[in-house]
């Protein structure tokens, strides 16, 4: 079965019958298949959630099978890693002196790992993040391998706190860190068509995945570490190849973190991206905004500033609230990106008198009772009744004030 993977993935036949050990001949193989109708229990799939960028990602997208075979599948795979083919795949990956056979045997090893979970378990152990880490250390270990290994630690910690751990505890995070930073500005400017970027991108999904779902606060403050090169870069360039990856790995690390949201903010970080979004928002009328890239940025912004007031009051001098009302009157808006400007609205507004000013200047008050004559959603009327809510006080002010002038 290894020998036929391998073939198919494009490995020369020559490598393969000099490092594949013999597996049991085929009769042997049938002889020990459960029957037709043994029920076997399905181990669920294994899903990638959280800041990951799919674009960086290399794990392959898994076929659907037709619901009748899905249990055959489940059967086949369980009785590969009980012959030992996980063990062997394991063995070619990090003991093979052909570099295209240590790659396709990692890249198996994250089919598996990524389809069910009890292979995650499996491989998720001291031995094998440790041989990751020497991988990635390596320095004769070429981009594509590095690649691999990264997406294999993304498979690992996806959903796994002991994957996370380990992670941590073998010098994997370490060592993801220093390949972010030492990334040239050459490489990063050269754009997503260079191995070498494409490399640091999914040094920033990784990141930010050993950070959180679920979330485990060593890493995140461990991670934070690379929050100063990080603002570097985004002061210097607003390049979507950059800003992107950078702010799928910062949310992550502060998501619900309070010492990564104040080590964030005290370095200015908050302002750099108040500042990138105002220039998203301002290139409205300059040239076409890359919206897209402006709701990350927004998101990122989000995740560094709920329940934490400290961090919020950094952004009152930087028309953050201006910037989002623009985001917000763009055109044909998809409902789930209003939801998530108003409700970042709200947190912003929330015991902040300048944000509710600034709001209130901006015609915010008009366009969120607007939203609740006109939509039908549920939880966008509830969040623009959170920000009508917290701007109660100013209104009446603002109200006195327009009746005093009248008289």
């Amino acid at each position: 079965m290894v020998q036929m993977c391998l073939v198919c993935l494009g490995v020369d036949n020559d490598v393969i019958q000099q490092n594949v050990l013999q597996l049991p001949n085929p009769e042997k193989i049938n002889n020990h298949l459960p029957p037709p109708d043994e029920e076997t229990a399905d181990d669920g799939d294994q899903s990638s959630q959280g800041y990951s960028d799919k674009n960086v990602r290399l794990t392959p997208s898994k076929p659907q099978a037709p619901v009748g075979e899905e249990k055959d599948l489940g059967d086949l795979c369980k009785y590969f890693v009980d012959i030992g083919g996980l063990r062997l795949l394991y063995n070619l990956a990090k003991s093979s002196s052909h570099s295209q056979l240590n790659e396709v045997s990692l890249y198996m090893l994250v089919v598996l790992a990524e389809s069910k979970v009890y292979c995650q378990q499996i491989l998720s152990t001291a031995e094998f993040f440790g041989d990751i880490c020497t991988i990635l250390s390596d320095e004769e270990s070429s981009v594509n391998l590095k690649r691999m290994c990264i997406s294999m630690i993304l498979v690992l910690v996806s959903n796994n706190k002991t994957g996370q751990n380990l992670a941590r505890e073998s010098k994997c995070i370490d060592t993801l860190l220093l390949l972010f930073s030492k990334i040239s500005n050459v490489v990063l400017v050269s754009g997503s068509t260079n191995p070498e970027y494409q490399l640091w991108s999914s040094v920033c999904s990784a990141l930010g995945a050993c950070a959180t779902n679920p979330q485990n606060e060593e890493n995140q403050k461990l991670c934070s570490s690379a929050f100063p090169q990080a603002i570097e870069w985004l002061h210097d360039s607003l390049q979507h190849e950059i800003v992107r990856p950078i702010c799928c790995m910062i949310g992550p690390i502060v998501a619900n973190s309070r010492f990564a949201q104040d080590y964030f903010a005290s370095i200015g970080g908050l302002e750099i991206l108040a500042d990138i979004l105002s220039h998203l928002v301002n290139g409205l009328q300059e040239r076409s905004l890359d919206f897209r890239l402006a709701m990350v940025v927004m998101e990122t912004l989000d995740m560094c500033i709920i329940e934490n007031s400290e961090s919020i009051r950094h952004l009152e001098n930087h028309s953050i609230i201006s910037s989002l009302m623009s985001l917000l009157s763009c055109g044909n808006l998809e409902a789930e990106d209003k939801l998530s400007i108003v409700l970042t609205i709200g947190r912003l507004t929330e015991d902040c008198e300048a944000n509710q000013y600034e709001l209130l200047k901006s015609h915010g008050l008009s366009l969120m009772d607007q939203i609740l004559e006109e939509s039908q959603d549920d939880k966008l009327q509830k969040a623009a009744r959170f920000v009508l809510q917290n701007c109660r006080h100013i209104s009446k002010i603002a109200m006195m004030f327009v009746i005093w002038q009248w008289w």
